[in-house]
């Protein structure tokens, strides 16, 4: 498991951590052991990880910077004779 959280690192590579995030730190341990997987935790800073945080934060500008081959090509509707309800009036 990659992370650039030191915390959620620190915390799967030795089965505990502080506060409230140690139940959600269980729930994964126990998980992992009931389908039979074992966490490896990775830590990369988040400059390498640039894409993944920008994803994780909803930053779509960055994210567009980073990769803009991810977003969806844009479509002009009327340039394709189609028309909307917004340009009902458009003539094709």
């Amino acid at each position: 498991m990659h992370t650039d959280n030191r915390a959620v690192s620190y915390g799967l590579a030795n089965g505990t951590i502080r506060g409230a995030s140690m139940t959600v730190l269980r729930r994964c341990l126990l998980l992992a052991t009931e389908y039979d997987l074992e966490l490896e935790p990775i830590w990369i800073s988040t400059n390498e990880n640039a894409l993944a945080d920008a994803l994780s934060r909803f930053d779509y500008s960055r994210v567009t910077n980073l990769a803009p081959q991810l977003l969806p090509e844009v479509c002009s509707l009327p340039n394709h004779g189609l028309r909307t309800y917004s340009n009902r009036g458009f003539r094709h």
